[in-house]
């Protein structure tokens, strides 16, 4: 996780091709808090420019859900107390547009909220696929910074989806919401808690990997911001489409974040001297990530031929490091898919300036494998070389290991150069503009 801002204004389009070398249901999430109904508002507002005929699925605090058909008013049917937070984001863009939300989160006072605006539009730019959310491989994107999972604190410019994970073969199934979409990484990382409590069932369906008799296998992952360390399960992934009934990978292995098997308990020492552990979904401000960078598996080669600190063997006296074969490493669940595999692209519309509290957009899966992710002729096009790097130039600077992170919510830039760059936030060390540099 480390380089991508949104910025107002700017449409920001993604697009990440793959290098094959070596980097039962569910159960409804929490309802908003309530107490006497004499101290409950409600919470609505109005959608304009969406289509004759379409619907657009919307959410508060990620578990009260509407639909809305047609333009005009709509009502969340959970009232909610005041001093509680609410957050309005798109959940279902099914109706062929990018519907954005105003003035969707905030705290509720002692009246009703009223103004919450969703506006649909068909404003992509011209250069852009012109997939749209419902197709096969478009994977519905929010922007909420992540705040109905009521962490404390929250991640600005966090790109989530929501994601149906199941057992091999399907006995059972879960939807994870507020998975971090991750162009830095590769793989599928979710919580062990976020698993339980979307379905008790299913963590136990997934089998575990194993290098020996008696053994499970652990992975230890490091980001800029820590690291994750759990156990490697194997699993189904749907995603895309209506209803998660677009694309998928099957039985692929996946990391279990701070998984409940006693085997796995304790982090080792190689693995917690690469960054503090991210064992908790506050650590985070998601419930996993879904890493779709370059590379088809998280190590590769490197990994099958020497016993780095990224795989284990675990058997409960301890974990030590093991070589682990390439077939059995956590994919990128991009290139496990069996087709529209060969890269994916991050479309997210323009903002206004200022930029917005939510915003929605769309993963789409495959590079000019339809007519749907084709992208312009004209589109600047960054080589990276093995290391997944690329030069790029700015403030007279030019820097030759550079790589995009939606993962992170800054850009990370070099502050020397042609013009003086200063301090302009509150917080230490971030520029933040009031216009372009």
């Amino acid at each position: 996780m480390s380089v991508r801002a949104i910025r107002a204004g700017c449409a920001v389009l993604l697009i990440c091709t793959l290098y094959a070398c070596g980097g039962g249901g569910s159960s409804a999430p929490t309802a908003p808090p309530t107490v006497t109904a004499s101290a409950l508002y409600t919470i609505s507002g109005a959608v304009t420019g969406l289509d004759a005929g379409a619907t657009v699925g919307l959410s508060n605090n990620g578990a009260d859900q509407i639909s809305v058909s047609g333009n005009g008013g709509f009502t969340f049917p959970t009232k909610m107390s005041s001093g509680f937070g609410y957050s309005v984001v798109v959940s279902a863009q099914r109706s062929g547009q990018i519907c954005n939300v105003s003035n969707g989160s905030g705290v509720v006072g002692s009246t009703s909220v009223s103004n919450i605006a969703v506006t649909c539009s068909d404003n992509l730019p011209a250069e852009t696929p012109t997939a749209r959310a419902g197709d096969a491989n478009a994977v519905s994107l929010y922007l909420d910074g992540g705040r109905p999972l009521n962490t404390g604190s929250y991640s600005p410019n966090g790109i989530y989806a929501s994601v149906l994970v199941c057992s091999p073969g399907g006995a059972q199934c879960a939807i994870i919401d507020h998975v971090l979409v991750d162009t830095g990484s590769i793989g599928l990382r979710l919580y062990a808690s976020a698993i339980n409590g979307a379905n008790p069932n299913l963590l136990a369906a997934m089998p575990q990997t194993s290098t020996s008799a008696g053994t499970v296998t652990g992975d230890c992952t490091a980001f800029g911001t820590g690291t994750t360390w759990g156990g490697v399960r194997n699993a189904d992934l749907h995603w895309g489409g209506a209803n998660y009934t677009g694309e998928t990978a099957n039985d692929i292995p996946i990391q279990v974040i701070s998984d409940t098997d006693p085997r796995l308990s304790t982090i080792p020492s190689s693995c917690s001297n690469q960054g503090v552990p991210m064992a908790t979904v506050q650590s985070l401000d998601a419930n996993g990530i879904i890493g779709v960078g370059l590379r088809a598996q998280d190590c590769g080669p490197a990994c099958a031929s020497y016993a780095y600190a990224s795989y284990y063997q675990c058997d409960g006296t301890g974990c030590n490091p093991v070589m682990m074969p390439v077939s059995q490493q956590i994919p990128n669940p991009v290139s496990a898919m069996a087709g529209d595999n060969n890269g994916d692209m991050i479309v997210i519309p323009g903002l206004p300036t200022g930029g917005a509290s939510t915003a929605s957009g769309l993963l789409v899966l495959g590079i000019g494998t339809r007519s749907n992710n084709l992208f312009d002729s004209g589109s600047v096009v960054l080589g990276a070389n093995q290391s997944n790097q690329f030069s790029a130039s700015f403030n007279g600077n030019t820097l030759p290991n550079s790589f995009i992170d939606s993962g992170s919510s800054v850009n990370f830039l070099a502050s020397s150069g042609k013009v003086p760059l200063t301090i302009w936030c509150s917080h230490p060390n971030l520029i933040c503009p009031g216009s372009s540099i």
